[in-house]
Formats: C-alpha cells, structure tokens, sequence
C-alpha cells in the first residue's frame, strides 16, 4: 500500500506519466526526476505554475493518487478524487439513505481516530498525551446522558431537571452561563466537543515544539508554510 507524499514546491515543473512512471520535469534547470507511481498516496502541488498532463491526472485518478493543490500561502484549495462509477449510483443512493445516527456514529470513529493520532505525535514528542487518550476514548464510548448527570449531581430532583433540559435542548447550554463548580455535568461527549478539546490540548504542546524547530518565540502561530516544512521533516 502506498503512503509516501510527494511535495511538488519548485517553479516551473512539468509532471506527466510514463509507464506507471511519474516524471518530474524542471524546465529552467534542465532536469528530470523520476518515482514510480504506484508507491505514491498524495501529491501535494505549491508550485505556482506546476502544469500536469491530462495522461498524469488520468493515471492517478486510476491509481487513486490524491492531488492537493495549494494557494500562495500554502493553504489547500482543490483536490482531485477518482470517479469511477457514472453509471452505477448504487453508492450514492445508499449514501442519501444513511439515517441521522449513522452519519453521527460514521464521524465518531473518523474524530476518535484523529485524536488517537494526536495522541501519538504528542507521545513521540514526549509531552502529555493522556488527555487525549482519554478524550479519544470518551469520543469512542460516550457515557449516556443520565449516567453522568446522577454521577455528578446526586440530587435526584435536580438530576431530573437537568435530563428534561438535555433531552428537550438541540445543543448543550453555555458553559459561560453556569457555574464552575457545575460545568462537568454539561461536558459533552459530541465527536465536535471532543474534537475541539483535542484540537486545544494538542496544539498547545505542538506549536512550542514548532518553534523550537523554526526558532521563534513560541507565543504567536507558526506561519503555516513553515509548518508544512517541519511537519514534512
């Protein structure tokens, strides 16, 4: 299986196919470069005016060869994705018929798996990674609503008022609005609140390690070209 990426940074490039071949063209040096494309997973294109024969796109869509390409600022803008059935819409009509409770069950393993993956980049860096193992599994195995209500408020009256809040509220209430010493009972095991509590702790212990690599202060946001660079390293 392959799962190399290849970053394509340089100006003037020309990429085509040859052979299950990828060649690499750099018109202003003279030079060619070479890598078979079937050991290729995606290929990310900044180069501001890389040009891909209608063959190269033809054979990674066959191969499923993801092509991202970026903006100025190295930022995503477009992808291609293989479209192998315009007859068959079997899997898009299945797809419509997905209810409300698979689609949210489908999201929680794709964000468990996420902040799994959070939590061993932030292991190999060797910072705290428990949190998000715990968050992982909490996203994996939601408690239900009224065990956690009973768990922290005792108080069988009140504990019922909060599940006829919980059960007739589309979204939990602010945590801004209630007390500290109560914003546990209205912690929410969503696959958005465990993604977005993730995404706090990781990054705090990330962006330090950053700026070690690029040397900045470590207070303000790694400009996200140098990030790209680092992550690649």
């Amino acid at each position: 299986m392959s799962y190399h990426i290849l970053h394509l940074l340089s100006h003037h490039l020309r990429v085509r196919v040859k052979l299950d071949q990828l060649h690499v063209e750099d018109r202003e040096a003279g030079t060619e470069r070479t890598v078979p494309l079937t050991d290729i997973a995606v290929i990310v294109c900044a180069a501001p005016d890389a040009a891909f024969t209608a063959g190269a796109l033809r054979r990674m869509a066959e191969l499923n060869v993801l092509l991202i390409v970026c903006n100025e600022k190295f930022e995503p803008c477009a992808l291609t994705l293989p479209y192998y059935r315009a007859t068959n819409t079997e899997l898009l009509r299945r797809q419509v018929e997905w209810t409300p409770e698979w689609k949210t069950a489908m999201w929680r393993q794709i964000i468990t798996a996420k902040v799994r993956n959070q939590a061993a980049v932030v292991s190999h860096l060797k910072r705290a990674h428990t949190v998000l193992t715990g968050i992982a599994e909490r996203c994996a195995d939601p408690q239900p609503v009224a065990a956690d209500v009973r768990r922290l408020n005792p108080n069988p009256g009140e504990a019922q008022s909060l599940l006829t809040s919980a059960a007739t509220s589309q979204r939990p209430p602010s945590l801004a609005s209630i007390t500290a010493s109560r914003r546990d009972e209205f912690r929410s095991d969503t696959p958005e609140a465990c993604e977005s509590r993730a995404a706090r702790h990781y990054w705090k212990h990330l962006l330090p390690r950053l700026s070690e690599w690029q040397h900045t202060d470590g207070k303000g946001s790694v400009p996200k070209n140098q990030m790209l660079l680092a992550l690649a390293k």
